[in-house]
């Protein structure tokens, strides 16, 4: 979801800012860390993307084999890629540019740093243009590596994006250069929405490829990216209609217009999307019988993304249905410290919080353990201690506070010295996101025992920090604290701070049902009845599909006779 500067001055303030967006360049994205190499030959596959740059090489199938390598490279399945860009380098040994292929998909330092060595050694047979682009993948992992947009994986440096200007200038008719240099720019924007240094010019870059080649994959993939985070997410939605369609094998490419569509009121696209993307790597799963941090999605991610999307349409047998796909997968062989084992756990945790499920998160049995994954023993504390005080147990919810506070301190000094981890980059990411939950459990506590004060200025810090943790999706923390905020101030009659808090929350997560509902309650007690029924109208239609039995639903049912007159103009 968008992420905003916050004046928390003011509630106006604070309504007038949301819009604008953070993005802290922290976060991990959604692309595979080190992993091994592919072991069996690649195929050429129709669906994974057309794409080609000559390359020297006698052989044809070498060519066909590097061009889908790079099709495929530009859909961020590094994994596969590598694959294709073997089978050119056993095709045709001495060519250079299948060894540059293999740096640049990088699936290892080992590998990527013996693929320069060779791509170097062979850069004598190689054309002037192919020697730019050697030195280019050598100066990738020189200097400081930042990340591209939020995603440290896709890392850039000063010195490759330097040696990329110097190949876009030699040769400026070679759209893959242009590209290349467009992702190593994105930067992603400042807190008040302003595009960082790059941004503006990777989006000029992917725009003068597309004069050319329409149809190319890779500047419509990069445009979502660069888009996705911005004030006009809107303009990324040509190029998510598009991306799918040029590349329908590829699991990421199915997956990417939802990064879109969230931000569009498009949920039910982005849900299809995603639930398109599942089945892709599901098949792929079983027809290659890999492991799931292998495929495009990649698979993790991608349901993960899909729970979120039903929770925010209503839909929770649905979303913890996705989630127990991941934790079924997790019970596999090689599966237990899978990416896809714990995005199942965050999941699941996600949509008992988002539904408040107290009674199922205490039950002993639907909250999952954490699995070997130590950040979640945290999220647990979280967890247990939301559930605990909404049934009305205010010392056990204290109790679970101070212990989430206390392990989330022994786990960062712990993960300040310990580099193995399973999933280390996403269990630093999940810790990071930890700072905000005791400020969200101690502000509804202190609700709850009446220092309303305490309460909103603890809720407040809590926006703030999560704030901090940029833009990720889905969003790192379980739920948007706007609305968390506005909840609490329903319950103390705030009205008119209840209604700015969920405006602030629909700026920030347009068409979300939630925050409508919650909004129509604040505009009914400020009897403000004609904008509460328009409202309404709204969250009928934004909860089309969501489960029944919900208490918003059942609300719903009961205003459905005083607001018929709105479900009719529908």
């Amino acid at each position: 979801m968008k992420f905003r500067s916050l004046a928390l001055t003011c509630c106006f303030s604070l309504l007038s800012a949301i819009a604008a967006l953070a993005q802290d360049q922290t976060a991990v994205c959604h692309t595979t860390g080190q992993t091994k190499a592919a072991t069996a030959p690649a195929r050429l596959v129709e669906g994974a993307g057309k794409v080609h740059l000559p390359i020297t090489t006698n052989s044809a199938e070498a060519q066909a084999f590097f061009d889908q390598g790079l099709a495929l490279m530009h859909s961020f399945w590094f994994y596969e890629a590598d694959r294709s860009f073997e089978q050119a380098a056993r095709l045709d040994p001495e060519c250079a540019m299948a060894q540059w292929g293999i740096a640049m998909a990088g699936v290892n330092e080992a590998r990527r740093d013996a693929a320069i060595k060779r791509a170097k050694e062979l850069g004598a047979k190689a054309s002037e243009r192919e020697r730019l682009y050697i030195a280019a993948v050598e100066a990738r992992y020189q200097g400081t590596r930042e990340t591209v947009q939020n995603n440290a994986f896709l890392g850039s440096s000063g010195p490759y994006r330097q040696a990329m200007w110097r190949l876009v200038a030699a040769y400026p008719d070679d759209l893959e250069a242009k590209l290349f240099l467009a992702l190593a720019s994105l930067a992603g924007y400042e807190r008040d929405g302003t595009p960082r240094p790059g941004t503006v010019e990777a989006i000029t870059l992917c725009q003068l490829v597309l004069a050319k080649e329409p149809n190319h994959l890779g500047a419509h993939h990069y445009l979502i990216h660069a888009f996705e985070s911005g004030k006009r997410p809107q303009d990324g939605a040509p190029h998510a209609d598009i991306y799918p369609t040029l590349a329908p094998k590829v699991g990421h490419a199915v997956h990417m217009p939802g990064h879109i569509y969230v931000h569009v009121d498009r949920w039910e696209d982005a849900a299809k999307a995603f639930e398109a993307s599942a089945e892709v790597d599901r098949n792929y799963l079983r027809t290659e019988k890999e492991s799931s941090d292998h495929a495009a999605g990649p698979y993790g991610h991608n349901v993960h993304f899909l729970a979120m999307v039903y929770g925010y349409q209503g839909r929770y047998r649905d979303g913890v249905r996705v989630s127990q796909w991941l934790l079924q997968l997790a019970t596999e062989p090689g599966e237990a410290t899978s990416r896809a084992a714990l995005e199942g756990r965050l999941a699941l945790l996600r949509m008992l919080v988002r539904f408040e499920r107290w009674d199922e998160m205490l039950d002993g049995k639907t909250l999952p353990d954490a699995g070997g994954f130590e950040v979640f023993n945290v999220w647990r504390h979280y967890a247990l201690g939301l559930a605990r005080l909404g049934k009305g147990e205010v010392a056990a919810a204290r109790a679970e506070l101070e212990a989430l506070e206390r392990e989330a301190a022994w786990l960062k000094e712990k993960f300040a010295k310990v580099k193995d981890l399973p999933q280390g980059g996403r269990q630093r990411q999940q810790l990071r996101a930890l700072a905000v939950a005791p400020l969200e459990l101690n502000g509804r506590i202190l609700a709850r025992e009446g220092k309303a004060d305490e309460a909103i200025a603890a809720l407040r810090q809590g926006i703030e920090e999560e704030i901090k943790l940029g833009y990720s999706e889905p969003p790192i923390y379980p739920h948007p604290m706007e609305e968390v905020t506005g909840k609490v101030y329903l319950a103390l009659k705030r009205w008119s701070e209840a209604e700015q808090f969920f405006r602030a929350a629909l700026e920030r997560d347009p068409g979300s049902g939630r925050a409508l509902f919650g909004l129509m309650q604040a505009q009914q007690g400020l009897s403000k009845e004609d904008e509460a029924r328009q409202t309404y109208a709204q969250f009928m239609k934004a909860w089309a599909r969501a489960d029944s039995d919900l208490p918003e639903m059942r609300r719903a049912k009961e205003l459905a006779a005083t607001y018929s007159s709105s479900i009719s103009a529908k």
